[in-house]
């Protein structure tokens, strides 16, 4: 997936509806792809314009109405931590959820749950995304579901590290693909790169989890949240401006695209 423009951390927005003030934001991976260029850091603190790049995104959150948020960490989370404290200088009040072994993304969100609002932005944080978070709460309040993935327009060129959502009428998400498409699913139905960007109700916890389940101690969101609740869970189409850094080469593009926005016209 290409990048877009930069992000626009100062564009007013309309702020999300009452109800979607809290993102949760996984951060706790060991960045193991990353660590060639950034050998001595948290993959979210990686430099990005002179401040990390999950200060970047927690601006960005701020700037749409965002006030609260829960960072699940795990490898080196003391660094994190140390740096964002409860996050009075970015008006934001953080709290965390560390894990003391590794328990993937899905095990991570499960750990958060005594701290998770009804309803909220659940987000890779190794990612960023240019989207109005308000026409988004909106969309998933509209089609009352569970769950609410953010998708990207499918151009034809799937990579192997990128899941897809097949998704029907209404935009009701009928399987999830990874790496190549398979033929079967293209034609009637539209097929959406996920991003790692979810609103989703805290009452997933309870469904997709029932009492007594059996689960083991590392699993991932899709594998155990979206997947047992393919019923109620939706995409949000848009072609808006992503980025991630899970690679050298993609961190080092999105380095140099955000520092020349900031430099302005030479």
């Amino acid at each position: 997936m290409s990048s877009g423009p930069p992000l626009d951390e100062t564009r007013v927005r309309p702020s999300p509806p009452a109800g979607l003030t809290q993102a949760v934001i996984l951060a706790g991976g060991f960045g193991t792809r990353l660590r060639p260029a950034v050998p001595d850091l948290p993959k979210v603190m990686a430099p990005v314009a002179g401040r990390p790049f999950l200060e970047h995104l927690l601006t960005k959150l701020k700037a749409q109405g965002i006030s609260r948020v829960v960072l699940c960490l795990g490898y080196r989370a003391e660094e994190i931590a140390g740096y964002f404290h409860a996050g009075e200088h970015l008006g934001l009040d953080i709290s965390y959820s560390v894990e003391s072994v590794p328990l993937g993304t899905g095990g991570a969100l499960e750990a958060a749950a005594p701290r998770l609002l009804p309803a909220f932005l659940l987000i890779n944080g190794d990612t960023a995304l240019d989207i109005d978070i308000g026409d988004l709460y909106r969309y998933h309040c509209a089609r009352g579901g569970q769950i609410t993935m953010v998708g990207l327009r499918w151009r034809g060129r799937p990579r192997q590290d990128t899941g897809y959502a097949v998704a029907g009428r209404g935009g009701r998400v009928l399987d999830l693909v990874r790496g190549a498409v398979p033929a079967r699913v293209v034609g009637p139905h539209s097929v959406w790169a996920c991003c790692g960007w979810y609103v989703c109700e805290r009452s997933l916890i309870e469904r997709a989890l029932p009492a007594g389940a059996s689960r083991d101690r590392t699993y991932s969101f899709e594998a155990g949240f979206v997947a047992p609740l393919l019923g109620s869970v939706y995409v949000y189409p848009t072609d808006a401006p992503y980025w991630d850094i899970g690679t050298p080469e993609r961190y080092r593009r999105l380095r140099e695209e955000w520092e020349r926005r900031d430099r302005g016209p030479s």
